[in-house]
């Protein structure tokens, strides 16, 4: 009996299908079986899978027609057919990253459900990670009860298929599995959702990549050679010995850029939305001053606690021609330090009204805060 079940739901795309089947097949586990659903699919998408077959005895094959929405019906056919003891979810499209079954699995040891982070490929090859925490309420409650986290452009509001794995004990155990999805809906977040809301279910949620997803729907004027030379592409790339280096190397400096970029206030409206009971506070010792600067600290608080730790130790100086002053903006320049040493983003300067300028990026922020 194999421990581990993919389901690869598939209806149209026979160029890139392999290379999804590829990805599993290089995760080195060899007790699994790959449930290929098929949802009314093309002679053409047929025959590749019969190919796929004939090289690996551990593909199954389910020749389903066409169900309504996309195909929520043949999955759930799928799933009750499956022998593994945790079902991985795949899409006809995407890629697995090295490692992806073995910490899912890990994560299934005392979980039911387990999510992963987001992580997109855009049309000009260029990664971008998006947060969401299954074990953070801030994140679950609007999400349950289909309202945007407006955390902004750093943040996303669920996770695709390939990011996902549960017990298939737990599926049966659901009210309802795959169903056809309400209009407007999307039917992988009404799926996710339905485990969520059970008392029962053990969630986790791993905050790194375990897959690249390629949006069908930034590519639709993209011919299917197209679709299958980017896979390819990427496909060597992760083959790599140095595929985490490239991946953590793109990822992180775009996540960090949109998290600064919504940090900040413009014209009074928060920036980083969903942090609007945030409090800049400056302290001496515990008590809120405006007297010296020597022993200062920069300390954000929700509701009166601080959401920044690690920042302990961080100073804000306030200086007027290098000097420490509280009178006029003209040419106040705020400094965040640590240890005595200028951070990463070294200085924004008031200038003209006033106004805030990033040296490093030389753009202006009227009236930021």
């Amino acid at each position: 009996m194999p421990r581990i079940s993919v389901l690869v739901p598939t209806h149209q795309h026979a160029s890139t299908l392999p290379y999804a089947v590829r990805s599993v097949q290089a995760q080195g586990v060899d007790d699994l079986e790959i449930l290929i659903c098929g949802d009314g699919v093309s002679d053409d998408l047929r025959a590749v899978i019969s190919n796929l077959q004939r090289a690996d005895a551990r593909i199954r094959f389910f020749d389903l027609p066409k169900s309504p929405g996309i195909g929520e019906f043949n999955r759930d056919h799928v799933l009750r057919e499956a022998k593994g003891r945790i079902v991985c979810h795949h899409n006809d499209d995407d890629l697995w990253l090295p490692g992806h079954i073995e910490v899912l699995e890990r994560a299934l040891e005392d979980a039911d459900f387990v999510g992963a982070m987001q992580v997109n490929v855009d049309t000009d090859g260029k990664m971008r990670g998006y947060y969401f925490d299954l074990e953070r309420p801030e994140f679950v409650e609007p999400w349950l009860n289909w309202k945007p986290n407006n955390f902004g452009s750093w943040a996303s509001n669920g996770f695709g298929p390939i990011f996902v794995a549960h017990r298939l004990d737990a599926y049966l155990r659901l009210p309802q599995g795959w169903a056809t999805t309400p209009a407007g809906l999307p039917a992988d977040q009404v799926m996710w959702i339905k485990f969520l809301r059970q008392p029962w279910c053990r969630a986790k949620f791993l905050r790194w990549p375990i897959a690249l997803h390629f949006p069908s729907s930034d590519r639709q004027s993209w011919t299917p050679e197209q679709r299958a030379e980017e896979l390819r592409h990427w496909t060597e790339i992760i083959e790599s010995q140095d595929y985490a280096v490239r991946i953590w190397r793109d990822l992180m400096p775009d996540l960090g850029d949109r998290l600064l970029s919504h940090s900040l206030t413009l014209n009074g409206k928060p920036q980083l939305r969903g942090f609007e009971n945030w409090k800049l506070s400056l302290t001496l010792n515990g008590k809120p001053q405006l007297r010296g600067f020597e022993n200062w600290k920069l300390s954000l608080t929700l509701n009166g606690k601080p959401q920044l730790r690690g920042f302990e130790n961080w100073k804000l100086n306030l200086t007027l021609n290098g000097k420490p002053q509280l009178r006029g903006f003209e040419n106040w320049k705020i400094r965040l330090t640590r240890s005595r040493k200028l951070h990463r983003y070294r200085s924004l300067s008031f200038r003209q009204g006033p106004v805030l300028r990033d040296p490093r990026r030389s753009t202006e922020f009227a009236s930021w805060k």
